[in-house]
């Protein structure tokens, strides 16, 4: 194979995009991406906006990916080559969720080898609480490791679970060899798509996972797991600057942008969802016009149904928008902010109530007080002195049936 690559990406939650950005210029460990190194070129222009200003996306790679000393699971699976993690990027989107991701590419690797190792690699706590050969690390270790300390950062933040603590992975292969029949293609793309080892024979695709062929030697599959383009190359000509040159600056700039606009939409609405369960859950209707901001921001300035003029750029981009569900999560989102104004406006009467009852309740101190000045007035007028404080008494009297009444009325109105 003339290059073949995985990236791993793992979900991340930081909240505030300016204090996170600001720990990332600063930490030792990282350092900023030029634009030009990743700038796309076939997405349309709102969504390389995206990749333009800092203000919304900023991109980072660790200094020195060598010496991480993560786990490969060499010994496990008896590999001769071992996979090498020559990158390590930080995708940052103002929307508060990023992605750690490690490039991992294959050097005279098998697919049915890159197969198994990606199913154990992904699985980042998977040798966390085991004995790992010669000093070295599980992938979630590592990762937690690179993130800036006191930035309220949380890994793979959509789930509870550990052992659902999971890569999402993009694979590009280029084999050299002529592709096999169309069982065995889509096989191979489904296990690829979900990252499942060789051991897995019952495939059954749904609606939940894609099959996309815009060529002959040119296959795409996809599902909610992950994303996989397999390119075939019988001939393997040095020449064909599209296959050994054009088609991995494709996948390694425009479609990678692609897929992370795709994730950044899923997840963050994930995240968007929670946080509205939260507020209404803890009272939190302070924090409302902040997340609403947030949620119009995601809404219009980075979800959008159509992203390239070109038919496969799009063709994928359509497909994955559809197993992400991202379309009902937005609706989610909708209906939940409809809800959440339902409760603020009956929050909002309820103070008004409150407000009310208040004012009422001082202006009859005011009134007592009025009455009480007024009652030694009739201390003034000879005949009425020796009655003044039975006549004092009784306006007083009055005054405070007909607020009774009034009150017990307004509780009825």
């Amino acid at each position: 194979m003339s290059y073949s690559k995985t990236i791993f990406f793992i979900p991340v939650w930081f909240d505030d995009y300016c204090i996170f950005k600001e720990n990332m210029d600063n930490n030792a460990l990282w350092t900023a991406v030029s634009k030009e190194k990743y700038l796309p070129r076939y997405l349309l222009h709102y969504a390389t906006r995206i990749a333009e200003s800092p203000n919304l996306f900023s991109l980072y790679e660790l200094k020195d990916p060598t010496q991480l000393n993560i786990y490969m699971f060499a010994e496990e699976l008896k590999l001769k080559n071992i996979p090498i993690i020559e990158n390590v990027r930080f995708s940052c989107f103002s929307t508060g969720v990023g992605f750690m991701e490690f490039w991992v590419s294959y050097n005279d690797t098998t697919p049915e080898e890159i197969e198994n190792f990606s199913y154990l690699f992904k699985k980042a706590t998977k040798m966390c609480n085991k004995d790992i050969p010669n000093g070295k690390r599980a992938l979630y270790d590592v990762a937690l490791s690179l993130v800036p300390e006191n930035t309220n950062t949380k890994l793979f933040f959509s789930t509870t679970a550990e052992f659902k603590y999971e890569c999402i992975c993009f694979h590009f292969l280029h084999i050299d060899e002529p592709s096999g029949n169309e069982k065995e293609t889509h096989e191979r793309l489904y296990r690829l798509s979900r990252s499942y080892n060789t051991g897995f024979e019952q495939l059954i695709e749904s609606d939940y996972d894609m099959i996309y062929m815009p060529t002959e030697n040119d296959h795409w599959g996809g599902s909610a797991e992950g994303l996989v383009n397999i390119v075939y190359d019988k001939n393997h000509d040095e020449n064909n600057y599209y296959l050994h040159v054009y088609k991995e600056e494709h996948l390694s700039i425009d479609y990678y942008f692609l897929y992370l606009l795709l994730l950044n939409q899923r997840f963050t609405a994930i995240q968007y969802i929670n946080k509205i369960a939260i507020n209404i859950h803890n009272n939190k209707i302070e924090e409302d016009d902040k997340l609403n901001k947030r949620i119009v921001e995601l809404k219009t300035v980075f979800s959008f149904n159509v992203i390239s003029g070109d038919k496969i750029f799009q063709n994928v981009y359509s497909k994955m928008y559809t197993i992400f569900q991202i379309e009902n999560l937005l609706k989610d989102i909708v209906d939940n902010e409809a809800h959440m104004q339902i409760l603020q406006n009956a929050n909002s009467v309820r103070i008004e109530k409150l407000s009310s009852k208040f004012l009422f309740g001082i202006s009859l101190l005011s009134l007592f007080s009025a009455l009480i000045d007024a009652s030694s007035y009739f201390d003034r007028i000879e005949p009425l002195k020796s009655i003044a404080t039975i006549l004092g008494f009784f306006c007083v009297s009055i005054t405070v049936v007909v607020c009774v009444i009034l009150l017990i009325r307004g509780k009825k109105w």
